[in-house]
């Protein structure tokens, strides 16, 4: 299946982590129907991110998900190229975004039940459940 690049922009649906969040997020766009489009953000301390060694930090990121049978997981950016200011850092605070269509990345089987996580060096975001 061939997978556009990851979008890196935010968005009017991104996550809006609170000011105290520090990790990754996840968020369904519960118009998006069988595409299933994800929304996600990271938020993390300038010690937390440099500790992760990708510049910039998308290049970490890892997708993970699961059915009742089958498990599959991703780098999200692959070997896409991505840049610097493609994240924000601002206060000390390393900020970016990203979105997808999960139907771009598996076949969403229909009525089967799916988990999709992600995770950023050593933090996890919350888990989707996704209804194909």
């Amino acid at each position: 299946m061939s997978r556009p690049p990851l979008d890196v922009s935010r968005k009017p649906g991104s996550p809006r982590p609170d000011p105290a969040f520090r990790g990754v997020i996840l968020a369904l766009d519960e118009d998006s129907g069988e595409r299933a489009r994800v929304f996600g953000a990271f938020q993390l301390e300038a010690s937390q991110a440099e500790s992760i060694t990708a510049t910039p930090l998308h290049r970490a990121l890892v997708l993970v998900v699961a059915s009742e049978y089958h498990s599959v997981a991703w780098n999200l950016a692959g070997d896409q190229a991505l840049f610097e200011d493609d994240q924000t850092v601002h206060n000390g605070l390393y900020t970016g975004y990203f979105d997808f269509e999960l139907a771009s990345w598996i076949e969403l089987e229909h009525q089967r039940v799916y988990h999709a996580t992600a995770s950023l060096g050593p933090f996890l975001s919350n888990t989707l459940t996704i209804k194909g």
